[in-house]
């Protein structure tokens, strides 16, 4: 954003990378101007309606040949993929935010995103701790 180089700012080309990897869009997407960025794209759907800007190809089941977000009787065993997609999105917004001291702790994102994964690879299916502390996370601290 026209900073000096700094950690700040490698926090927010990691959250626009995850951002373009779960909408499918780049920043520099015909659709974003008059004021309409992908970080604000992103964060007008979270988290009702993040499932519907997200890329199709992510909620495809190959094998199965079916989409997973309009299949019903996937959602109860998707709703804990889907409750880590969403986990990624906010990491995603907190990253991007225009001022650097608002912005994720790198250290914290590489918590949530490791409990995302121990979440997703457990049979069980409740939600991990450090992903529901995501909810109460306060980008200052």
């Amino acid at each position: 954003m026209g900073s000096k180089v700094s950690t700040q700012g490698d926090v927010y080309s990691y959250g626009i990378l995850l951002l373009e990897m779960f909408t499918g869009l780049r920043p520099t997407d015909d659709r974003f101007k008059d004021g309409l960025d992908l970080h604000t794209f992103v964060k007008m759907a979270y988290p009702q309606h993040v499932m519907d800007i997200l890329d199709q190809a992510l909620l495809l089941d190959e094998e199965n040949g079916i989409n997973i977000s309009s299949c019903q009787s996937a959602v109860s065993a998707s709703e804990e993929a889907q409750n880590c997609l969403l986990s990624i999105i906010k990491i995603g917004l907190f990253c991007t935010e225009a001022l650097p001291q608002q912005r994720m702790n790198l250290g914290d994102v590489i918590k949530i995103m490791h409990a995302a994964r121990e979440t997703l690879l457990r049979d069980s299916p409740r939600e991990s701790p450090k992903i529901s502390q995501l909810n109460n996370y306060n980008a200052s601290s």
